[in-house]
């Protein structure tokens, strides 16, 4: 059953949380971390799936983005978004944990996401009992995102932190588009779905353009991410999932995912490390052609560690 619902960060922010509780009683909890450019609300379907089968599911709006954003999509006015939201994961974390007692907890992560939850584990290892990555880019790209940063500080200095990242947003995701031949939409790239990417460009949450400080934050947290010092402490015990089409252009069609696996079994030392890379399917498995797929894949990973 769906609910809308809120917490209250530190700062006094308002997040606001989609929950959907199955009937009977749980027995375990999926954490979701969204996008960039998207909102909690979108995983419904996904959620109703794990309902069915006893999982507890609860995604929130993160800052900039969706009815936590308010009035000021796009941009939060915090000194770093990026880590202000691996705080309210913390909090959503405890939140979900008071509300289901003696419960395992699953943290899943979609692309943007999908790195806010490799800081999360790092940050907080203890607070949850096995790790999904969906649509990551990978290690690569560093000087890429040296560029992006430097790029961002400049327009913070002369525009603000809240003028509007077109320049930055080009960079990032203006080539994904070309990777898709005979496109209809900019946002095709997305899912071979035609009827998800429509959705997705009618939804007056998706496809935002974020703000010079927003993109400034989060890039200049991913340059720390992949570090040595941060991966070794995510426990080594811990059970990941990284999952990705093999035609997705963030994750450099597969290749990302699999540079990803191969550093933190170096790093981390993992010994319950799982990939699956999905034939033709683009950034948003969970809205792919193949999505039933997907899900029966995701649900036997998280039964075998719940």
């Amino acid at each position: 059953m769906y609910s809308l619902d809120h917490m209250v960060a530190e700062d006094g922010k308002k997040v606001y949380v989609h929950k959907w509780i199955p009937d009977g009683k749980s027995k375990g909890i999926l954490l979701i971390s969204h996008g960039i450019s998207e909102h909690g609300g979108r995983y419904g379907h996904f959620s109703d799936f794990l309902n069915a089968k006893g999982y507890a599911v609860y995604s929130q709006d993160h800052r900039a983005h969706g009815l936590t954003a308010g009035d000021n999509l796009g941009t939060d006015g915090t000194q770093d978004t990026f880590l202000e939201i691996v705080k309210d994961m913390r909090l959503l974390n405890h939140k979900a944990r008071n509300e289901h007692e003696n419960l395992k907890v699953v943290q899943f992560g979609h692309s943007m996401g999908s790195f806010l939850s490799i800081r999360y584990a790092e940050a907080f290892p203890e607070t949850i009992d096995a790790l999904i990555l969906s649509g990551n880019n990978g290690p690569g790209g560093r000087g890429s995102i040296m560029a992006g940063v430097a790029i961002s500080q400049a327009l913070i200095s002369s525009k603000g932190r809240d003028s509007r990242g077109d320049i930055i947003n080009n960079m990032m995701f203006g080539k994904f588009g070309g990777k898709i031949k005979d496109k209809r939409t900019e946002f095709d790239w997305i899912s071979r779905d035609s009827e998800q990417v429509d959705k997705y460009v009618e939804d007056p949450f998706c496809g935002i353009v974020m703000s010079n400080g927003f993109y400034g934050s989060m890039l200049s947290n991913l340059l720390k991410l992949y570090s040595k010092e941060e991966l070794s402490r995510i426990h080594k015990d811990l059970p990941i999932l990284i999952a990705s089409g093999t035609e997705d252009p963030v994750g450099n069609m597969g290749n990302g995912p699999i540079a990803l696996a191969k550093l933190l079994e170096k790093t981390t030392g993992s010994r319950k490390l799982f990939v699956r890379l999905y034939k033709g399917a683009r950034h948003e498995i969970l809205n792919e052609t193949n999505r039933v797929e997907v899900y029966g894949d995701i649900l036997k990973f998280v039964d075998m560690h719940i």
